[in-house]
């Protein structure tokens, strides 16, 4: 069976019950932050920015624990950075010419070689990354460490993780996600990825149908 899903909107009715942990996936946080153009997209991350004030709204008031890893944290992070030099100094010089050099070698992602050479821009950068930790740290949402969790049965983390890709055929970055949180006893998740509605035993909290683009997803 795939994962039970509940739409934003069905939890804002009267009498819906929250658990009591969610998993945030890298997905919900791009698309709560991050407005883009297109339409469909822009509607999207209104709606997420609305339900991220919501779950803060809860979490302060300690009547709900969020949780994400550090996997989703490096990944939000790494779109930033990626979101920034792609809009702005893709099209610079020195940098454009490089870009081009990393294309005319077959280079299959002149991003990260542009970020390796020009460590600069990491730098130009930071006061982004360290203000949307500081932002989420403060809704407030825990991060696991998959190296510091019990396992509950004799399968490793990474052993749960190949078997969540084996079963459900999806990502092996999103199968970890879900193995770490399910080893910390949390099996509700908020994720803008219909990847997830495949994955049989799991609750999704999400806005978007099966047959939705993933909207703003970084490793699509």
């Amino acid at each position: 069976m795939p994962a039970t899903i509940y739409k934003f909107n069905n939890t804002k009715k009267s009498g819906f019950n929250f658990p009591d942990f969610f998993f945030i996936d890298t997905s919900f946080l791009i698309n709560s932050f991050f407005p883009v153009p297109e339409k469909i997209f822009s509607r999207i991350n209104i709606i997420c920015s609305d339900f991220l004030t919501l779950l803060e709204t809860k979490a302060k008031s300690e009547e709900i624990c969020l949780f994400t890893d550090n996997y989703v944290l490096n990944e939000f992070f790494f779109y930033i950075l990626k979101n920034k030099v792609e809009s702005v100094d893709f099209f610079t010089t020195p940098y454009d010419r490089h870009i081009q050099e990393y294309k005319d070698k077959g280079r299959k992602n002149p991003l990260s070689e542009l970020l390796k050479d020009h460590h600069e821009l990491i730098a130009k950068y930071y006061h982004l990354l360290k203000y949307y930790y500081e932002r989420i740290m403060a809704i407030p949402i825990a991060v696991l460490e998959a190296d510091h969790l019990q396992t509950k049965t004799t399968e490793t983390v990474t052993e749960k993780m190949c078997n969540i890709v084996e079963l459900y055929n999806i990502l092996p970055a999103d199968a970890l996600n879900i193995a770490i949180a399910q080893e910390a006893g949390i099996n509700d998740f908020i994720v803008i990825d219909a990847d997830f509605h495949r994955v049989d035993g799991i609750n999704v909290y999400t806005c978007i149908s099966n047959r939705s683009p993933c909207s703003i997803c970084p490793r699509k």
